[in-house]
């Protein structure tokens, strides 16, 4: 089941809209059911107006970090909102803390930029009125903001939605902005292992007043909130501890001496049904000198349609390429083939051909690694 649809695509990163969105429209149909004037005219549009701008808020703190990322190599996989706020997926993390730490504070200049562009609007909103918005923070239940017009109130309401959102990101704890911050200057000082340690030990500590806040209040919505936290903090730190586990290895660790060599002159489909039988699914290819002359992968093979019955492995052979070396770090290794879409590779000692290293043998063996950190 598809938990969310992709609605745009800016700079060439996906952005995807959570299904809960449909939460949101309900909740704005059960606050019109005692007035139904609430949906008609002028009202309506302004809710309009204000869900869109919440949206767009949104969304533009989230291009900060992606913006920031690309600047340092960094690829943003994509770019998930939800009513609850939004999150950019990095492929990783910059090494540098230095770097991390620029990453993080770009989404929340965005909305303090968003936040001061919007003041000279204020103009519009009379004076007398804007004297009596400190009674609004001091009793918001009151009636006090309900008597600005639309227009000041979606002004207004811009303004300190943009410092709000600044603000709360940069709460010092995991996974907010803040916490990543914190981590950042923390892993100055410190392993990168460490330092998310603790920033996700204090972001579990805020995520639980927070639930304990939301109860005693009946507030759902900030006890949903709270724990998103809890539990984000919890997978990031599991995800940093086997980032850290998988540096430990190396290619040697995972290489695999056995492998099947197929040559350019086979027949085709001999090869195709050795493919559907076998374990193997991805193949160095030779010529009868025992030259390496390229692959052939599962993805090519799945798609092939053979065209007739003498057809050779050198039609589909890929002869792009590259190989690794034993010594090389594994977390290299694997991020290579990310990037890449490599399905294996050979591995070599020198100019002696050691192995393969095969994409299905890495995802089996960060699984079991997985399996360690929890």
């Amino acid at each position: 089941m598809h938990t969310s649809i992709q609605i745009a695509k800016i700079w060439g990163i996906p952005i995807r809209l959570h299904w809960t969105f449909v939460l949101v429209i309900g909740w704005l149909v059960y606050l019109g059911i005692p007035d139904w004037q609430y949906f008609r005219g002028q009202r309506a549009i302004w809710m309009f107006i204000s869900v869109l701008a919440v949206f767009i808020c949104i969304l533009l703190h989230e291009l900060g970090h992606a913006f920031m990322a690309r600047r340092y190599g960094v690829q943003t996989l994509q770019i998930m909102l939800s009513p609850i706020g939004g999150q950019a997926i990095l492929e990783r993390m910059p090494k540098q803390p230095r770097k991390e730490l620029f990453v993080a504070l770009a989404g929340p200049i965005v909305n303090v930029i968003l936040a001061v562009c919007a003041l000279p609007f204020l103009y519009w909103v009379p004076a007398e009125k804007l004297a009596h918005l400190p009674q609004f923070f001091g009793n918001p239940n009151g009636n006090t903001f309900l008597r600005l017009d639309m227009d000041e109130r979606f002004i207004i309401g811009f303004v300190l939605l943009n410092f709000l959102v600044a603000l709360f990101n940069l709460i010092p704890a995991f996974p907010l902005d803040g916490g990543r911050i914190l981590r950042a200057l923390l892993s100055m000082r410190m392993n990168k292992l460490g330092a998310t340690r603790i920033a996700t030990f204090l972001g579990q500590g805020f995520a639980a007043l927070i639930v304990l806040f939301s109860v005693s209040q009946y507030n759902w919505l900030m006890g949903v909130i709270g724990l998103f936290i809890f539990i984000s903090a919890s997978m990031e730190y599991r995800y940093v501890k086997l980032d850290s586990r998988l540096h430990s290895f190396s290619v040697q660790d995972i290489l695999r001496p056995r492998f099947t060599r197929i040559y350019l002159d086979q027949n085709l489909s001999e090869i195709v049904q050795q493919w559907r039988e076998g374990s193997e699914k991805n193949f160095l290819v030779f010529d009868r000198s025992e030259q390496l002359k390229g692959v052939l992968t599962s993805p090519v093979l799945m798609e092939h349609h053979p065209s007739e019955e003498e057809e050779r492995v050198a039609s589909l052979v890929i002869s792009e390429y590259e190989s690794v070396a034993k010594e090389d770090n594994l977390m290299k290794v694997i991020r290579l083939m990310q990037e890449e879409d490599y399905e294996i590779l050979p591995v070599y000692e020198g100019e002696e051909l050691l192995g393969v290293v095969d994409w299905n043998d890495v995802e089996h063996f960060v699984r079991l690694q997985k399996e360690q950190v929890r």
